[in-house]
């Protein structure tokens, strides 16, 4: 695995990270009724952020391992994510863009 494909990785779990963190911190946020996730209980909130805090995590230890696998097997999932959100429309096309963004960039770095 090339060193830019372990510095994309390392983006994309910091990313994880800070979004799973503020989550965690900042819950009334996260369920305010501007956000898409208006009236979330934050128990949910807290859910949705630990395991969001995981994921970004296990990105870090793929990138220092430069765990190839991992990364094949997280391109459909965020293609399959992409397609989700775009499908609940508003604020969650958003998301979807982003999602299908790093599925390109991450499948893009495979290919390279």
């Amino acid at each position: 695995m090339s060193t830019l494909y372990k510095y994309l990785l390392g983006i994309q779990g910091s990313l994880l990270l800070a979004n799973g963190a503020s989550m965690l911190l900042f819950p009334s946020e996260v369920a305010a009724p501007s956000s898409p996730m208006a009236g979330t209980p934050i128990s949910v909130i807290h859910s949705m952020s630990t395991s969001t805090i995981s994921l970004g995590l296990t990105y870090l230890v793929a990138a220092y391992q430069s765990n190839r696998t991992y990364v094949v097997m997280g391109v459909p999932g965020r293609f399959l994510a992409a397609a989700l959100f775009w499908y609940h429309g508003g604020a969650w096309r958003n998301v979807a863009c982003y999602e299908a963004v790093w599925g390109v960039i991450n499948f893009g770095a495979l290919m390279w």
